[in-house]
């Protein structure tokens, strides 16, 4: 059976289309990486926040990929996925 509680709070495509950011209203952030053939493989799981992820955006300062999550712990955080 499925945990009836915890719900995806946001989906966000990365800027090139390669991956995939869920940010649940626990308190993690999962990343899928989108191949050829269609699928979407896990690439990565962050503990993100002390409870809810609330939204999540991609940016690349200096070419390189990261992920800005916010929570309900009142923070904004950056982290390098690439």
């Amino acid at each position: 059976m499925r945990d009836a509680k915890i719900c995806v709070n946001r989906c966000l495509w990365s800027p090139e289309g390669s991956i995939l950011g869920v940010a649940f209203s626990k308190h993690i952030v999962q990343t899928y990486m989108f191949v050829p053939n269609g699928e979407l493989r896990q690439q990565a799981e962050i503990d993100a926040h002390l409870g809810s992820v609330n939204d999540i955006a991609f940016s690349r300062p200096n070419k390189s990929l990261s992920i800005i999550t916010c929570g309900d712990d009142k923070l904004i955080r950056v982290r390098l996925l690439m």
